[in-house]
């Protein structure tokens, strides 16, 4: 196991042996206020999936579906089964009496069948507002598109599902093998058919990769010349409430940055607050910048106190729990 080293700087949080008591009583202070964490959401899937994906398909993920559109309508309909909406680009095929007799609802339908070449602006478009859509691309993608439109996965918590290469899927779902049941020697009708699955995706160190990459495209993204004076951890347990009302306390990670630094950590209704009174728009790329510092700080903590321990503790049992949810 490699250990990821925290971001240089003043806000860097070091581990330490209170680190894991610290983070648990952070978590359960802030877990509500939070936007999703990476691996929080989770989609449904059919059952037959289930043992493949106990959690369900991660928000935020693409997912490579190979030899099946039988395959590929049995995702959308678990989703569309729990009142998602759902689309497909570029997979004329696909059509509204096949989805209908696979379950989807197809008033929560949206087909693109031929998008021609604004297929990937499509797709961006739908993400924005659906939460499951299926695309076939018609060329190769890029590494930098496929960044920008996962960053948009995440941030509406959708997910894709891509019949053929993607760069950046999540998992690769394939039919190994079928078989088809009913038919005799020279008679019968065909009654059922049997897939055989398997499943494939990436690794640990893989998603701490593609996390370091995001930050790094994020990085270049966030000017840094608008500062102002942050606190760092603007959570409730850094409040205290007295007869004057409330005070932020616990200024030990105070640092000259901007404002998302502490923005992401409250609810997105005080971000237009923020913009009424001060004038100045909440950039997203900065609440998104600031958001995954966050997240690559705590694997940092968790991974250490994991490397760390000789036997099982409430400590590591925590650290490993939430690691898992960071990576799933």
């Amino acid at each position: 196991m490699t250990l990821l080293a925290t971001p240089s700087g003043p806000a860097a949080r070091p581990a330490s042996a209170g680190d894991g008591e610290r983070l648990r009583e952070l978590r359960s202070r802030i877990d509500g206020m939070q936007g999703p964490e990476l691996g929080g959401v989770r989609l449904p899937v059919p059952e037959a999936l289930s043992p493949l994906f106990p959690a369900g398909l991660r928000a935020g993920g693409a997912y490579r579906v190979e030899g099946s559109n039988t395959l590929l309508l049995a995702l959308l309909a678990a989703s569309s089964a729990e009142g998602s909406w759902c689309g497909a680009v570029g997979i004329p095929e696909l059509g509204i009496e096949a989805a209908a007799a696979h379950g989807v609802e197809l008033e929560r339908l949206v087909l693109v069948p031929s998008p021609g070449r604004q297929w990937l602006s499509v797709v961006a478009a739908l993400v924005d507002a659906l939460g499951v859509v299926a695309v076939r691309p018609p060329s190769a993608i890029g590494e930098a598109d496929a960044a920008r439109l996962a960053a948009r996965l995440r941030q509406h918590d959708s997910a894709l599902l891509v019949l053929g290469p993607w760069p950046r899927a999540e998992a690769v779902l394939r039919v190994a093998e079928e078989e088809w049941e009913g038919i005799g020697r020279g008679h019968g009708h065909l009654g059922a058919r049997r897939l055989r699955l398997s499943l494939s995706g990436r690794s640990g160190a893989g998603r701490i990769r593609e996390l370091l990459g995001e930050f790094d495209r994020l990085v270049g993204e966030v000017p840094g010349n608008d500062q102002v004076v942050t606190h760092g951890e603007p959570h409730p347990g850094n409040v205290l409430r007295g007869p004057a009302g409330p005070r932020l306390i616990d200024w030990d990670t105070v640092q000259l940055a901007p404002p998302e630094r502490d923005l992401w950590l409250l609810p997105d209704a005080l971000h237009a607050e923020y913009t009424r009174r001060t004038g100045r728009p909440v950039s997203a790329a900065a609440l998104a910048l600031y958001r995954l510092r966050w997240q690559l700080a705590d694997i940092a903590v968790y991974v250490d106190e994991l490397r760390r321990a000789r036997e099982t503790t409430e400590d590591t049992t925590a650290a490993w729990t939430y690691l898992n949810r960071y990576l799933a």
